[in-house]
C-alpha cells in the first residue's frame, strides 16, 4: 500500500562507501534514489547502489528514468529481474542518525530531525553482492517491529 517515487534516476557515479561495502575493487557504482510514500506522504528515501556490471542495465529501464516518476513498481522487483533469481538473503544494520538538509526535504521533517537509518547488504546465493540499500525513515511515519521467539 505504498508508492514508489523516483528522485535521482540511476547513474554512474563514485562511492568510496559504497564501493568498499560492496567489496568492489574500482570505486565506480551505479546509484539510484527514491522514496517511498503511503496515502501521498513520504515515510523512506533509499539510495541502493550497485556493482557497474549489474547496475547498469538499470539505466535501461524506461520507468526509473525521470525523477517524480511513480512506477506501478518496485526497486526488489527490477533488481531480483536483473538477477534472474531471487536475493538469497541480506545483511542489515539499524541505528538512527539525524536528517540533513536533503534528506529533510524528501521526507516532509526539520533539518536535524532524528531519523531510522536501516542499511541493507543483498546477496545472491552464492555470496555475490548485488545492492546496498540505504534507507532513511521518517520516524513520525514509520515504525520497526520483530517479534523474537524463544527456542525450547
Amino acid at each position: 500500500d505504498s508508492d514508489l517515487e523516483i528522485l535521482v534516476p540511476p547513474r554512474r557515479t563514485t562511492s568510496l562507501e559504497a564501493a568498499g561495502r560492496l567489496h568492489l575493487e574500482i570505486d565506480e557504482i551505479v546509484e539510484i534514489r527514491f522514496r517511498r510514500l503511503h496515502q501521498g506522504r513520504p515515510y523512506c528515501v533509499t539510495t541502493a547502489s550497485f556493482p557497474v556490471d549489474f547496475g547498469q542495465r538499470l539505466l535501461e529501464i524506461e520507468e526509473l528514468a525521470s525523477p517524480g516518476v511513480r512506477p506501478n513498481l518496485t526497486i526488489l522487483q527490477i533488481v531480483q529481474d536483473l538477477a534472474g533469481e531471487p536475493f538469497a538473503g541480506a545483511d542489515q544494520s539499524i541505528t538512527a542518525t539525524r536528517a540533513s538538509s536533503e534528506l529533510a526535504d524528501a521526507l516532509e521533517c526539520s533539518q536535524g530531525d532524528p531519523v531510522l537509518r536501516i542499511d541493507r547488504l543483498y546477496h545472491d546465493r552464492h555470496g555475490e553482492l548485488l545492492e546496498l540499500a540505504v534507507n532513511h525513515f521518517n520516524p513520525d511515519r514509520y515504525t520497526y517491529r520483530v517479534s523474537l521467539q524463544a527456542k525450547g
